[in-house]
């Protein structure tokens, strides 16, 4: 048996690996780990080692929530609860400090192995348990780390060991002793193995003498050494909120702050106002409501049916649409806000890019909060005035239509508008917390309870797996995604496709339209990815002229909802793109050290193995950042659509791709006005006008007929279809990269009026059209 032994940062899950830890916990384990190498020596026995190691995965790892102790004649074993009736999940077989039976890197088929060997046959055979996730070997300073999915394959599997392994328990080899078993076993048998496995080796002791302060927070070895102890690791817990997850502690709390809540209607769960009497002046809606009837100004929407029947509903929905946009906005924030924490993550508080904390002394209200939409991420860095420029100028300009003022909010009100001196009770089981860890009771005024109930939560449209300087639970851009379909779905209930159903539809639909894309242009006959890659490399066909072929792929999701289904295709083109060779730095080189892969729905991009995390000071990181954004941006801006008839989806999904795109925006370099606040010279690439490829829309519908021709058309008529249509291209190509504001509603009522034109010219005869006008 060949051994291929890793560290512990490698033998981790690739998205595990990217979540980062709380440092309240990373020091309690410090502690334990010191603890316990300062109370072990040469000289302990056995059972002491085993007690140090209990006390050390106990409190340092894994809480009272899991049965740690021993079991038959098992040294330890970790179950997958608490109770000592769970099945079990990892054994532990313990070794004396220099014991000559404990395996090393140089001599694996020693005592140690087979004594795990035959506890685990008797859990797995004997004891029928399927729970197994791995097998350890320690004398408490050397941990080698096994997965049981190897022993299964190599022994358990095996019918010839099995046989073996069976009739000497049964003592029909005429012995039964645990000796022979180990000696004429186990032994032999694993010297005929030529199968080679992973194990994972950790030295605590080499461990407890490293600077827990390292200055590479996101290599640092306490952090890899903590996950690969964990339950998350050693017994495969579920370790982050994703695409299947809803936060629920996260969601309830966001609900009140709202002043909504989510009720049972039959079969369904919908979302709505609270009720009279539990209703709070300070929270989001009520405060956009009570502006809303001060003002009067909802009774400027010229058609209000559309959002709702009663005077009651109408008003309602107008507070919940304004509400969910302004929501839209301050969680994208805070996702940026996050992004620029860990691309400078040599500040290690970060505070300086925290721009959304609440600070008592700090003027922070609502009219601060529409300047920040309006004033600052609206405009570019170098045109921004008066306190704008002062306090956030450090805040990029990202040239996003998500902090453009909507028709709603120039027909009705804007965030500034709300009261900002009302109070909201906080929730009663609130996340947040004094010095002491305790939950705070009492009220706070609205915006402040939303501002600090956010930052009780680590942001981030990406993770660098850094450690936590304080113990924030992860809210990712999927987790906003759910929630945000719910939000959306208040009225009729919603359904959001969990990430495994979306991985699998991607991989098989996204690979076979490319497979065919190839197949008609060239007259291959190729049949999935692997074949394709070898005929492109054969016909040497250049990489432009491929990646052309790639990027004319077009995906349509025609009920886009909060946009996982294009986000899950994004990653799976991107898959492609690299397993094709045609991902490619701006000047077309290409990035061979680099792979990608897709991971509980994540992509996870390596170099040379090694997950891969932005640096801003090095040359060679920044080119596969760049690489990167542009791969994503051309996927996004040409090949990706959809349609949703609500319009607060369509917002949602424009939201999603921007956030993906986010995650690697990249420093230009290029220098911006010198203020002595700024933390940063560098500007951070802008992002394209990606909105229009988004639509709101009912799919059911068509304005023209399929089978409709303009044969009947004359020349003239003719000739305006084809000049309508090349100059409806051209505005489209314009919008995508103009950065002017004033220059993008432009080209948005050229477009609008080029369509009308259109309409004009085709004459479309459908008898559905002539009923619909």
């Amino acid at each position: 048996m060949l051994i291929h032994i890793l560290k512990p940062k490698d033998g981790l899950n690739s998205i595990y690996q990217t979540k980062s830890i709380g440092n309240p916990d990373l020091l309690r384990f410090a502690d334990e780990v010191k603890r316990h190498i300062a109370d072990i020596d040469a000289g302990k026995e056995e059972e002491y080692i085993k007690n140090s190691v209990r006390d050390l995965l106990a409190k340092g790892v894994f809480g009272a929530n899991y049965h740690i102790n021993i079991q038959d004649r098992k040294d330890m074993v970790i179950r997958h609860g608490s109770h000592n009736t769970d099945p079990i999940g990892v054994i532990i077989e313990f070794k004396r400090l220099q014991s000559t039976e404990m395996v090393t890197k140089g001599k694996f088929n020693a005592k140690a192995l087979h004594e795990l060997v035959r506890y685990y046959m008797h859990e797995r055979h004997d004891r029928q348990n399927p729970y197994l996730k791995h097998l350890v070997i320690t004398n408490g300073v050397d941990w080698y780390i096994f997965k049981a999915t190897d022993f299964e394959r190599l022994f358990f599997l095996d019918k010839k060991f099995l046989r073996s392994y069976t009739d000497q328990r049964d003592g029909l080899q005429g012995q039964t002793g645990t000796d022979y078993f180990y000696k004429e076993i186990a032994k032999p048998f694993i010297d005929t193995i030529e199968d080679t496995i992973e194990v994972v080796y950790l030295n605590l002791a080499t461990l407890s003498r490293t600077d827990l302060n390292a200055a590479d927070l996101t290599t640092s070895d306490w952090v890899s050494a903590f996950k690969i102890l964990s339950p998350q690791h050693l017994l495969k817990q579920p370790f982050a909120n994703d695409s299947n997850t809803l936060d629920r502690e996260f969601y309830n709390e966001l609900l009140h702050i709202l002043g909504l809540e989510e009720v049972k209607d039959g079969g369904k769960k919908l979302i709505k106002r609270k009720k009279k009497g539990t209703r709070d002046d300070g929270s989001l809606l009520e405060n956009c409501l009570s502006t809303l009837q001060t003002e009067g100004l909802y009774k400027n929407i010229p058609d209000l049916s559309e959002f709702g029947d009663t005077d009651e509903e109408q008003i309602e929905s107008i507070a919940l649409e304004l509400c969910i946009t302004w929501l839209n906005r301050i969680l994208f924030m805070k996702l940026l806000e996050g992004q620029l924490i860990i691309f400078n993550k040599n500040d290690k508080t970060a505070f300086s890019y925290a721009f959304m904390r609440y600070e008592e002394g700090v003027r922070f209200d609502y009219d601060q909060l529409n300047e920040l939409f309006f004033n600052v991420l609206a405009i570019p860095v170098a045109e921004r005035q008066g306190n704008a420029a002062n306090r956030f100028d450090y805040i990029p300009y990202l040239n996003s239509s998500l902090f453009e003022m909507t028709k709603l909010e120039g027909q009705t009100i804007r965030i500034s508008n709300l009261k900002d001196h009302l109070n909201l009770p906080l929730y009663a089981a609130t996340v947040l917390k004094n010095a002491k860890g305790q939950r705070i009771g009492g009220a706070q005024l609205g915006l402040q309870y939303l501002l600090q109930f956010l930052d009780a939560y680590n942001f981030a449209a990406s993770s660098a797996g850094m450690i936590q300087y304080d113990d924030r639970r992860l809210i990712n851009a999927a987790v906003l995604g759910l929630i945000f379909e719910k939000l959306n779905g208040y009225r009729d209930g919603s359904f959001f496709t969990p990430g495994f159903i979306t991985m699998y539809m991607c991989r098989e639909t996204v690979r076979r339209a490319v497979v065919q894309k190839f197949n008609d242009k060239y007259g291959w006959d190729t049949t999935d990815i692997d074949s394709l890659n070898k005929k492109i490399e054969r016909s040497k066909i250049a990489d432009t002229e491929a990646l052309a072929v790639l990027q004319s792929v077009h995906i349509c999701d025609p009920a886009v909802g909060s946009g996982h289904f294009l986000v899950s295709v994004l990653n799976e083109l991107l898959v492609v793109q690299a397993e094709l060779f045609l991902l490619t730095d701006i000047n077309g080189n290409r990035l061979p050290t680099y792979s990608l892969t897709i991971e509980n729905d994540e992509l996870i991009v390596r170099q040379y193995g090694k997950i891969y995390y932005y640096d801003i000071n090095d040359p060679e990181n920044a080119r596969m950042q760049r690489a990167m954004f542009e791969a994503k941006r051309a996927f996004i801006e040409g090949s990706l659509f959809g349609v949703d008839i609500n319009p607060k989806s369509v917002a949602i999904c424009q939201l999603r791709l921007w956030i993906e795109l986010l995650k690697h925006a990249y420093y230009t370099g290029a220098d911006i006005p010198y203020h002595e606040n700024r933390p940063t010279k560098m500007e951070l690439e802008t992002l394209p006008n990606i909105d229009i490829n988004i639509k709101t829309g009912n799919s059911l519908i068509s304005r023209f007929n399929i089978k409709d021709t303009y044969g009947k058309l004359n020349a003239s008529e003719k000739q305006k279809v084809k000049l309508a249509t090349d100059k409806y291209k051209t505005e489209i190509l314009l919008y995508k990269n103009v950065k002017d504001t004033a220059t993008k509603q432009q080209i948005r009522r050229n477009i609008a009026q080029l369509k009308t034109d259109f309409a004009n010219f085709t004459k479309p005869n459908d008898p559905d059209i002539q009923r619909l006008r």
